[in-house]
């Protein structure tokens, strides 16, 4: 059976959106918001609702909490550090629930498709990513999640990583350029460490996970536009993939092929509500 996991604090407008595809196109599975007081309402949308902060505590937790040091200049550094936290978090809520592995994105991704039928084509990764550093989308198992936690503590007190993302950061700040030492900083280590991850974006019988929805290439090596972009007024400020619906169904249209892909999700990053609804819309039916 096909586990999913959201975890999100607050409330946001698109979240209904979410979790009412994910139910709708994972029937036979359990679809997992970890959250609080204020989401628990999207119950009533056939999901499964859990505190995460119950979650958020154990040895590994503990460890991490008391190294870590936040290294960014984003001007969000409660968001940089929940990001870190919510792999603590879904850890321990594997361990306690016996998942050996789930399907984890985050809450701004629309799910459209049966991710049962998916999992063949990564089965032979402990950890698959989207966008080589990236899990906003990923399967991962619980062997993979573990050394994951455990690099993040060891990194966070590595005197050498410490001041090596120290000096990026300085740097980036000279040319008034954003960076953060995030969870996908230490998901390239882990890359380094223990060999590359599946690539959730590859195009697998003419389907694909979109990485973001802002994105025109197919990931952070390719460095070309693949994808058809178009420029959107609904408070977008930069182009996005070209949507286009076929039986309900979103594509979007390979450069490289000419061919239209079947998009798994769409990651729907900085969208607005009016686009988000009419995305919706037009996949629900």
């Amino acid at each position: 059976m096909t586990t999913i996991v959201f975890i999100h604090y607050g409330d946001s407008d698109y979240l209904e959106f979410v979790f009412r595809l994910a139910s709708k196109f994972n029937q036979g599975g359990n679809v997992f918001l970890l959250g609080d007081a204020n989401n628990i309402r999207y119950q009533q949308f056939g999901i499964k609702h859990d505190e995460f902060k119950k979650y958020n505590t154990g040895k590994l937790s503990n460890k991490f909490i008391d190294r870590y040091k936040c290294l960014s200049n984003i001007g969000n550094n409660h968001k940089v550090t929940f990001d870190f936290h919510r792999w603590f978090i879904l850890h321990n809520f594997m361990i306690d629930n016996n998942f050996d592995r789930c399907w984890y994105f985050d809450s701004d991704t629309f799910i459209c498709c049966d991710l049962e039928e998916k999992v063949k084509h990564f089965a032979m990764h402990k950890l698959s990513l989207i966008n080589h550093i990236s899990g906003c989308a990923c399967l991962i198992s619980i062997d993979a999640l573990r050394l994951y936690l455990e690099l993040t503590i060891n990194l966070n007190k590595n005197r050498e990583f410490v001041e090596g993302q120290r000096k990026i950061l300085t740097d980036c700040d000279a040319r008034k350029e954003l960076y953060s030492c995030c969870d996908m900083t230490i998901f390239r280590e882990y890359q380094k460490a223990y060999g590359p991850c599946g690539e959730l974006s590859t195009i697998i019988n003419q389907e694909s996970f979109d990485p973001n929805i802002n994105i025109d290439r197919a990931n952070i090596i390719e460095d070309r536009p693949v994808w058809e972009m178009e420029t959107r007024t609904l408070g977008v400020r930069r182009p996005i993939k070209r949507l286009y619906f076929i039986d309900g169904l979103p594509y979007c249209h390979y450069l490289p092929t000419g061919k239209k892909i079947r998009m798994n999700t769409l990651n729907m990053s900085l969208m607005k509500y009016d686009f988000n609804e009419g995305v919706f819309n037009q996949i629900n039916g």
